[in-house]
């Protein structure tokens, strides 16, 4: 029922935020900071690869007509947006012995910046571009599908 679902979001909410401390706390202990600092190299060139190639992919979708300039940069750093699953696979990989720490530490730095950066670009690029998005938008008035799931 209702109060199960209730007691089940809580739990998962609760588990999810006090592990999701407690590695990231473990990740940022084995990151070589140091390292880093010295030879940025490796993390911005895999920043620049892993966002460039994502904004390339969808600005590719302009000379086609399909998409404005506009929607293209905002999709394309929208999309770019990080989730935990590459720290979590670095980490495991790390472990594993399958890559070295500098790479690792390479790897969270690159997943950093994004989460960082991303937001700040997303949000202001929409700022900026708000009125023309939204009068690209298709309306909202097409009859819905009658195709089956």
């Amino acid at each position: 029922g209702a109060v199960g679902e209730q007691t089940t979001a809580a739990i998962q909410a609760t588990t999810y935020g006090f592990f999701a401390v407690v590695f990231f706390t473990w990740v940022g202990l084995s990151v070589d900071l140091a390292g880093l600092w010295q030879a940025p190299t490796l993390a911005i060139l895999l920043f620049l690869a892993a966002f460039g190639g994502k904004l390339g992919g969808v600005l590719l979708m302009v000379p086609m007509g399909r998409l404005t300039l506009r929607e293209a940069v905002t999709i394309g750093i929208g999309i770019n947006a990080r989730l935990t699953t590459e720290i979590v696979v670095a980490k495991l990989l790390l472990d594993a012995g399958l890559i070295d720490l500098p790479l690792f530490t390479a790897l969270v730095a690159a997943s950093s910046l994004s989460t960082i950066l991303v937001p700040l670009l997303f949000a202001f690029f929409v700022g900026r571009w708000r009125d023309h998005l939204a009068a690209s938008a298709p309306a909202n008035d097409a009859p819905e599908s009658t195709h089956a799931p």
